[in-house]
């Protein structure tokens, strides 16, 4: 039987089966009110609609009822059949690209608590997250969970709506297209865009020295007042073995939590600038945590020359290596 041709089911010829094509179906709701539709005119025997191929084939009484009025309860749902009449679907098919919109970004919510923690302030989240930093492949496992999401997501929809086979994926192609392109285009602004601005987001704030971190830490050189009044901070400019710019937010927190740093400018792809100012400050960094896991060089240095006793550091700086015994900063 060819599209839009009619068998006879009887001699005389009144029961007919008809393809009829529709446009602008893009769910299985769509389909199922269409067949209701259909299915409440008299003289209508039977109907099926086929999502993955557009059509309806409808059995009826050729003395109730004809192919014109069927084509009309069709179009009366807000459905073409191929002339033209479109009514009212334009939003359905805004709401399906959406939707895919809202599934390509679900699997980064991670990521954006991440951020909204860092530029809050929000200590308790920042401290949540800390360990999940610590390790060096945590953004790559958020990379690959975003596209399994992504694939599941996108099958569950497939599924639901009659789509799941290679039609389906070909008639949805805008919406998976939509969900894939969402998925990689918030790791891209994550990783190159949001990720090393948030690593310098102003509003995290330098915490003040209390007397207890003072006293963790050592008290600061006299040199500060001299300092404050006009004389150049020391500097330390640190090359850091991370695998990505979303460790970023973690160096320079951790960094800022020196007592005596005064600012951290990281520079992708792993540069990170530091200003301070005291005696000793430059080892209590070296000596961080953080650099167990992802080591640093010093790239560059130079120390106030009003601190007491320390010479200008020169470029020619010894690496500072992963070691469980101190800095192995060479002892500069």
């Amino acid at each position: 039987m060819k599209r839009g041709g009619n068998v006879k089911n009887d001699e005389d010829g009144l029961k007919r089966t008809e393809t009829i094509k529709i446009e602008g179906m893009t769910c299985r709701s769509c389909a199922q009110t269409i067949e209701e539709e259909v299915r409440s005119i008299e003289g209508v025997a039977k109907v099926e609609v086929k999502l993955d191929e557009d059509y309806a084939r409808v059995t009826y009484d050729a003395s109730k009822t004809s192919r014109k009025q069927i084509k009309e309860a069709i179009e009366s749902c807000g459905y073409s059949c191929g002339n033209g009449k479109k009514r009212g679907r334009d939003k359905s098919a805004q709401g399906t690209l959406l939707e895919g919109a809202i599934y390509g970004l679900l699997p980064h919510t991670g990521c954006i608590a991440f951020i909204a923690a860092s530029i809050l302030g929000a200590t308790f989240l920042m401290d949540l997250f800390k360990p999940l930093l610590m390790s060096r492949y945590f953004f790559y496992g958020l990379i690959v969970v975003s596209f399994v999401f992504a694939t599941a997501s996108a099958a569950i929809y497939l599924k639901n709506n009659g789509l799941l086979s290679t039609k389906g994926i070909v008639k949805k192609w805008k919406y998976l297209l939509t969900m894939y392109s969402s998925t990689i285009g918030v790791n891209v602004l994550f990783f190159f865009f949001i990720f090393p601005m948030l690593a310098n987001v102003s509003s995290a704030q330098i915490p003040p020295a209390s007397g207890q971190q003072q006293m963790a830490n050592g008290q600061l050189d006299s040199s500060i007042g001299a300092a404050e009044q006009g004389s150049a901070l020391s500097t330390l400019t640190l090359k850091v073995d991370i695998p990505c710019s979303g460790h970023a937010p973690l160096i320079s927190n951790e960094v800022k939590s020196v007592v005596g740093v005064k600012s951290v400018e990281f520079k992708t792809p792993n540069t990170f600038e530091i200003k301070y100012e005291g005696e000793g400050i430059r080892e209590r960094i070296l000596g961080l945590e953080v650099f167990k896991e992802y080591p640093a060089t010093v790239l560059s240095g130079t120390v106030n020359a009003n601190a007491a006793g320390v010479q200008p550091l020169g470029q020619d700086v010894q690496p500072f290596e992963k070691s469980a015994g101190g800095c192995g900063c060479g002892g500069n």
